[in-house]
């Protein structure tokens, strides 16, 4: 029978084979652990990208710039425009789709410039059972979701990160502002002002 033991091993072995790589960095529980065994396993390899913008918290942002630091990460911001995108702020049912692929370009432009071979994100075994238009970027840009891949639940991942001394092992978590939308519902940025 597979243990969470087994989960976390298989972890350690799929970030070994990939040699150097950008986490996409939200400051979550699943992003924090995940760039913490990344920095384990691949040291000065790592880097943590976050996300600014007016679709996420800023106090969010501060927050993730704090933990990377205290892990030791190199950490950069970058700037995405989701309200550019009219798709997106006519905020249909596959919105998150739109929203992630103008992270995912970003991304990739930044693992260019730094030569980073693969990009990560905190997807995990869990998020298979909820609706997540957004996994169709994912696979677009061929972005490798490791926790997901060791079948690491977001329980065992919350108990993992307890027992590594993580801050963020009990954090709730904190979707953009823009699920606060219903769907059909125009994005505008004075209503996630007022939301923020």
């Amino acid at each position: 029978m597979e243990t969470r033991a087994n989960r976390f091993e298989s972890l350690q072995h799929i970030l070994a084979g990939m040699e150097s790589v950008l986490v996409a960095y939200s400051g979550g529980v699943d992003s924090t652990f995940l760039l913490k065994v990344a920095l384990d396993i691949l040291g000065d390899q790592v880097y943590a990208v976050t996300a600014r913008s007016e679709i996420r918290a800023s106090r969010g942002s501060l927050a993730a710039e704090e933990i990377a630091r205290s892990l030791g990460a190199k950490h950069i911001f970058i700037e995405t425009h989701e309200l550019a995108d009219p798709i997106f702020t006519s905020n249909p049912p596959d919105r998150c789709y739109y929203c992630k692929r103008g992270l995912f370009l970003r991304l990739n432009q930044v693992a260019a410039e730094y030569s980073l071979i693969q990009i990560v994100d905190g997807s995990n075994y869990d998020d298979r059972s909820q609706y997540r238009p957004g996994r169709k970027a994912v696979l677009e840009f061929g972005v490798r979701s490791p926790l997901e891949e060791a079948r690491l639940t977001k329980e065992d991942i919350r108990l993992l990160s307890k027992e590594m001394g993580l801050t963020t092992w009990d954090k709730p978590s904190v979707p953009c502002f823009a699920t606060r939308f219903p769907y059909g519902s125009e994005i505008t940025a004075e209503g996630l002002r007022r939301i923020e």
